[in-house]
């Protein structure tokens, strides 16, 4: 978890933050939030198997009661940190996913084609998701409007195959979603030859 509090601080360090070296690994922003979840399932692995145990979080970093990972902090150093109540940690640990998923870049059009699909197949969700995806990859606001205004009404086949479009750089995901869903209808099957 030290690794992860240093790619935090690394990632909001104004005299490292924009070196190549850390940007190859994604923006600033999107590491951050990555560390924080992947702190939160660890944290949620120790709370699970141990209870109450010393705690951080992103945040509530300056919370006094949250004193975990606080070795290495100049002058701030706390080498017996007390035990946070596991209640605290895991209604801190669910705001933190939340407000760590709301701000990665890639995780926003996600969100919002899931979002259509547990409300019904929403017009509106599927419109942010569709806005949101094709922002990530550049597309100007005016080619977006102009997209968005031409979409056919929301449902499982044009969500979902929004979706993988937007996925188009992430083969895996990608796939994973065509082999899940059976969407896009528009790819051709491979044709296995029977073995004689």
């Amino acid at each position: 978890m030290e690794d992860l509090k240093k790619v935090i601080a690394e990632n909001e360090d104004p005299a490292v933050k924009d070196q190549s070296l850390i940007l190859r690994f994604g923006s600033n922003s999107d590491q951050i939030q990555v560390s924080r979840i992947l702190m939160s399932y660890l944290f949620m692995k120790l709370t699970d198997t141990f209870g109450n145990v010393p705690y951080w979080s992103y945040g509530q970093r300056d919370n006094p009661d949250f004193q975990a990972l606080r070795l290495g902090d100049r002058g701030k150093r706390i080498p017996n940190p007390k035990y946070t109540d596991a209640q605290v940690i895991y209604r801190d640990m669910l705001a933190e996913l939340k407000d760590a998923a709301d701000k990665l870049t890639h995780g926003k059009f996600t969100f919002s084609f899931i979002r259509s699909q547990f409300e019904g197949w929403s017009q509106t969700h599927y419109e942010k998701g569709v806005k949101a995806a094709m922002s990530f990859w550049g597309v100007s606001p005016a080619e977006i409007d102009e997209y968005v205004k031409q979409l056919p009404p929301a449902s499982r086949e044009t969500v979902l195959t929004q979706k993988y479009i937007g996925l188009f750089m992430d083969g895996l995901e990608g796939w994973t979603l065509y082999r899940s869903t059976g969407y896009p209808k528009t790819l051709n099957i491979p044709r296995v030859a029977q073995m004689a």
